[in-house]
């Protein structure tokens, strides 16, 4: 069974890139996708850290 949500959207990304690249290009373009994804995060983080 597929999960749902952010993990679903790993899965399939994986499972795309996997199918296009074989399995060690999927697992750099997953690392990527997710330091594109908490690089933001950490920043607003560390924004309101800062500021209270």
């Amino acid at each position: 069974m597929r999960e749902s949500g952010f993990v679903g959207l790993i899965q399939v990304v994986f499972r795309c890139a996997q199918a296009g690249f074989g399995s060690t290009r999927a697992w750099a373009v997953v690392a990527t996708m997710l330091l594109l994804v908490a690089l933001p995060v950490a920043l607003v983080a560390g924004l309101i850290w800062l500021l209270v």
